[in-house]
């Protein structure tokens, strides 16, 4: 996935969707877009992060069960 502008995204049952996108470091993006507020929840994690995160993932994306998610004007 380390190819500029390439990730990975899951849309949950309420059109939420939260995306995964491999750094230059290897880190993983995480980043969960909130059009209407012109911004987006976003963190930086390792591989092993990112996929706890997808493995305890419910039929919504709850945001405030992942932690040190900060939220990012666009």
């Amino acid at each position: 996935m380390l190819v500029k502008d390439n990730f990975l995204g899951i849309i949950d049952q309420n059109d939420l969707c939260i995306q995964f996108m491999v750094n230059h470091d290897h880190s993983i993006l995480v980043d969960i877009p909130i059009p209407e507020l012109d911004g987006s929840y976003t963190k930086n994690t390792t591989l092993i992060g990112a996929l706890q995160i997808v493995y305890e993932l419910d039929a919504m994306i709850q945001i405030e069960d992942i932690d040190n998610l900060q939220f990012e004007k666009w």
